[in-house]
């Protein structure tokens, strides 16, 4: 399904998002926000992204690795947002990268 969403007051975006097959379903009506769900994704995006590379860090504090986690994002159009189970099902790819030699 796909939403056209003003993300602000100059830009207008097409969203597609699950209407709830990879979430549950219940018996109440709840109207799509796509704009939360954008919203939720950008934030979970920051959160996990923050939390593996300070993971990594601390991981490898002391050596030369070289060390990448790549994980993906599925979004609902109720703004539900969850760790995809496979990259090729994610619709947003994120990457955290750790150069070998980092502090940490």
């Amino acid at each position: 399904m796909f939403f056209v969403t003003e993300l602000d007051e100059n830009t207008m975006i097409l969203i597609e998002a699950e209407t709830s097959a990879a979430f549950g379903k219940n018996d109440l009506e709840v109207r799509p926000d796509p704009l939360r769900a954008y919203k939720n994704a950008v934030t979970l995006a920051g959160q996990l992204s923050r939390a593996m590379a300070d993971g990594l860090s601390k991981a490898h504090a002391g050596t030369d690795n070289d060390t990448a986690v790549t994980f993906g994002l599925r979004v609902d159009s109720n703004g539900s947002v969850m760790i995809a189970q496979s990259l090729d099902k994610a619709q947003i790819h994120i990457t955290v990268r750790r150069a070998g030699g980092s502090r940490g």
